[in-house]
């Protein structure tokens, strides 16, 4: 994560200047750099006022003794909202969850909506939270939590709404019952509900277990590999493994369906020298 945040900045830098050498310059970005960097300065100021308050929260929810529905948040600007969901933002989407929660969940029920660790306020969620609880009639059904280990939080959940945050499938490998409303690779008949959100909140059906495991076992296999981009230990692990499925004389998938998977994971580096120069390069 710092090394995420020190390239971030980084990149973030050296658009900037672009932007004062290049007038005609338009970024992807739905905010300025200046705006942005302002967002992020004020998250490093309040920083242990935010610890604080999410120490609190999720102190709060552990005494708790009702049973709540948990809400996974994403960040608006990602092209996993932008791109592969019906909502364009965040508050269209909690507007979405809070009615139907509000209209089919046990009255004895509460939702507790976790953000996404990396989420810099653009969303403004706690504002819009607020502001639904009050149109809805919830207020003191609702919890926020702004960051936290997503574990101590997921393990009580009764279930999940997501638009296709990759943490559902945390709480898939839990048997916990997921709902999701937007695009997601994870997202199969035989394992995520296919009820409507209302009929989810009212009576979530939980997961088949081997089925999801097995399409994970699938996914492990072939499309994943261990390691990491922002970290130099992390690119090394990720090339020695990636290098060995280029030099594999099939593709992940067939490899898999014909039983060449295992072969494949006894080839040491030693059997590639290109892929143990390509480590020895990074």
């Amino acid at each position: 994560m710092r090394e995420h945040i020190f390239y971030g900045a980084v990149y973030h830098w050296c658009i900037l200047c672009a932007n004062h050498q290049f007038p005609n310059f338009t970024s992807h970005r739905e905010i300025s750099i200046r705006k942005e960097f302002r967002l992020h300065l004020k998250q490093l100021i309040f920083t242990p006022a935010r610890m604080a308050a999410r120490f609190w929260a999720n102190l709060t929810l552990k005494f708790r003794t009702h049973p709540y529905h948990l809400i996974l948040m994403q960040l608006q600007h990602d092209s996993a909202i932008q791109n592969h969901s019906p909502f364009k933002t965040n508050a269209s989407f909690l507007e979405f969850v809070l009615r139907s929660f509000a209209k089919n969940a046990a009255p004895h029920h509460h939702l507790v909506i976790k953000a996404h660790p990396l989420e810099d306020g653009r969303s403004e969620i706690a504002y819009h939270l607020r502001r639904l609880g009050a149109k809805f009639d919830i207020n003191r059904r609702i919890h926020y939590l702004p960051g936290g280990k997503l574990a101590h939080v997921l393990d009580p959940a009764l279930s999940v709404v997501t638009v296709n945050s990759t943490a559902g499938q945390q709480a898939l490998w839990r048997g916990i019952p997921v709902k999701t409303l937007g695009k997601a690779i994870y997202n199969q008949n035989k394992f995520v509900s296919e009820q409507s959100l209302d009929a989810f909140f009212a009576d979530p059906k939980a997961p088949n277990l081997p089925a999801y495991r097995a399409f994970r076992n699938f996914l492990l296999k072939t499309s994943q590999i261990p390691g990491g981009f922002y970290s130099k230990a992390g690119r090394q692990q990720a090339i020695a493994h990636l290098a060995k499925k280029m030099f594999h004389p099939l593709d992940p998938y067939t490899a898999y369906l014909t039983g060449e998977t295992a072969h494949n994971e006894q080839d040491g580096l030693a059997a590639l020298p290109s892929a143990a120069a390509l480590v020895a390069a990074e």
